[in-house]
């Protein structure tokens, strides 16, 4: 009973993330969570496709056992991979953002700031360098802090 219940809140739950595969070119940018996420939502008919077929006696018990079986462990290992082509895709959208907060307060400290300037006797500032360094760090803020 409580596997049912599980398995009805999964199946639930990947309707919800095929619709949503289905309403922008996702399936196409993340082709690997697609293809998970798309074996989970089949198995969503199978599971009750079985039980209609036991219930109208087609299937014996151990044929049965067996299916249910395989749809559970296909289900397990979609959800896995749903789940960890998620977190490959943020964790990469946290390295980008790392990475080009570096590269906004390389700018700002290069270009915007001309330190030495004032030494040797050029004491203008490059306004356009320390906009770019800004706009970096705020994209960057941006995608660090952006829920995926």
């Amino acid at each position: 009973m409580e596997s049912e219940k599980y398995l009805d809140n999964v199946m639930a739950a990947f309707q919800d993330l095929y619709s949503l595969f289905k309403t922008g070119d996702y399936a196409q940018r993340m082709p690997e969570v697609a293809d998970a996420v798309s074996t989970v939502y089949d198995m969503g008919f199978l599971d009750p496709a079985v039980d209609i077929l036991k219930h109208r006696g087609l299937i014996d018990g151990k044929r049965y056992g067996i299916i249910k079986s395989s749809i559970r462990e296909k289900t397990k290992h979609g959800i896995e991979k749903t789940v960890s082509g998620m977190e490959q895709y943020a964790i990469y959208q946290k390295v980008a953002a790392a990475f080009l907060g570096i590269f906004g307060i390389g700018i700002l400290i290069g270009f915007g700031t001309k330190i030495t300037g004032g030494a040797i006797g050029v004491n203008e500032s490059n306004v356009a360098g320390a906009v770019a360094g800004l706009m970096l760090l705020i994209y960057s803020a941006f995608l660090f802090f952006k829920k995926f």
